[in-house]
């Protein structure tokens, strides 16, 4: 089945990779977007922490912010805090053994004017009286004082269907999008290669760092960061916030098991925290796979339209937070997506004889980027380049070796 064969060969290597970094990456990814335990992180423009709102998703005006964790019922030992920056780099650290738990001496506020504008993400590690350690992280936005900030008395999250990130929300804004004609490296596996003259490279958002990113930038190239959205790794460092109820059946080919992408509200701490984490190491673009477990056994019964809410949940949200975002493989859904996605990316298209569907985005003037694996670059580069179309030919693994159709 082509679906199903297009979606392997991606990475091998990663997984193995990906459980030696887990303590470089834990301030970005570990634990859940905004609540982890019934953990949440709060700000508040008052000392006495009225008229307090969750913190993530907002942008706020450079004023002191009183930033806070509001406690589970049972209560909290102490709250590890840090400040990461757009960067990736950590900009305060402190520990707060005592209620209110604040990132600040004395539970005195952030002065955010001394981060200046730009994207800062609150990473929150607090024990619980009566269980485990459990992390929640915030993503915001300093604007200058001529931006108004978000309301405080609207209490819609980025990922509540209601909010900004909800379904059918279409690519607006000063987003990057990819046109046709655009040179690309995909490589999620081995030692990265910074030297392949390629205007953009897909790489894996976990075992890159933001100083890797900000050198490919430093070389004027744009940078897409892999993940999977539609399937469980083991070995990534957020596997445990996965519930055991969205956890479907084994992928064929891959130690991965398939998700249940109807229960959007239970992956949603899961997948905006990876989102989060793009934006922190400074990403330009995701690329969320396995977005098609409609067409595959995946244990759970679903259909066409819960693939189509899922998808655009992700780009809505991915939106957002400033990212670009890719289609990946979905080819039967281009024309109900192309509107929501950027950019699309695709294995094998004419190894199979389906890259006309992929049309839709190169109409529009979205690039379509594009690998193929088995067949030589003779039998597929003269019309990847006729139907304007950004196709390479790469090893199964996935690592640094490239041939360009362009």
């Amino acid at each position: 089945m082509a679906r199903q064969v297009s979606i392997i060969g991606r990475r091998n290597l990663q997984l193995l990779v990906a459980g030696l970094l887990v303590a470089l990456v834990a301030a970005c990814s570990a634990g859940e977007t905004t609540r982890a335990g019934g953990v949440a992180i709060y700000a508040s423009l008052d000392p006495a922490h009225a008229d307090a709102f969750p913190l993530d998703g907002r942008t706020l005006e450079v004023s002191p912010l009183h930033v806070f964790v509001r406690e589970p019922s049972g209560g909290l030992e102490f709250v590890e805090f840090t400040v990461v920056g757009a960067d990736g780099d950590n900009l305060l650290t402190y520990t707060d053994h005592d209620s209110p738990f604040t990132p600040t001496a004395d539970a005195g506020p952030l002065e955010l004017a001394e981060y200046g504008e730009g994207t800062l993400t609150i990473v929150a590690r607090s024990k619980l009286a009566a269980g485990p350690t459990v992390t929640a992280h915030a993503t915001f936005r300093v604007a200058s004082a001529q931006q108004p900030p978000a309301d405080p008395d609207d209490p819609r999250e980025p990922h509540d269907p209601s909010g900004p990130g909800a379904p059918g929300r279409p690519t607006t804004g000063n987003i990057w999008q990819p046109k046709p004609g655009t040179s690309w490296q995909w490589q999620l596996s081995g030692r990265l290669d910074t030297s392949v003259p390629a205007d953009v490279y897909d790489i894996d958002l976990e075992t890159n760092s933001a100083a890797t990113i900000a050198q490919l930038h430093d070389q004027g190239r744009r940078v897409i960061c892999y993940f999977s959205a539609g399937s469980f790794e083991p070995g990534r460092s957020d596997a445990g916030q996965f519930p055991a109820a969205v956890k479907g059946k084994k992928m064929a080919g891959w130690n991965e098991l398939w998700l249940d992408i109807r229960k959007i509200d239970a992956l949603a701490p899961v997948m905006l925290a990876r989102l989060d984490m793009a934006v922190a190491k400074g990403c330009d673009a995701v690329e969320p796979d396995n977005v098609d477990g409609y067409q595959n056994d995946t244990g759970f019964p679903l259909k066409a339209a819960d693939q189509l809410a899922y998808n655009r949940w992700l780009a809505g949200a991915a939106h957002e937070r400033g990212l670009a975002i890719g289609l990946k493989n979905d080819l039967d859904q281009v024309t109900d997506l192309v509107d929501h996605f950027d950019f699309a990316v695709n294995e094998e298209c004419f190894a199979y004889g389906e890259c006309r569907l992929l049309l839709p985005f190169v109409r529009v003037g979205k690039a379509v980027f594009g690998a193929e694996y088995e067949i030589p670059t003779a039998r597929f580069c003269a019309e990847a380049n006729e139907l304007n179309m950004d196709f390479i030919r790469k090893n199964w693994d996935l690592d640094a070796f490239r041939q360009s159709c362009r």
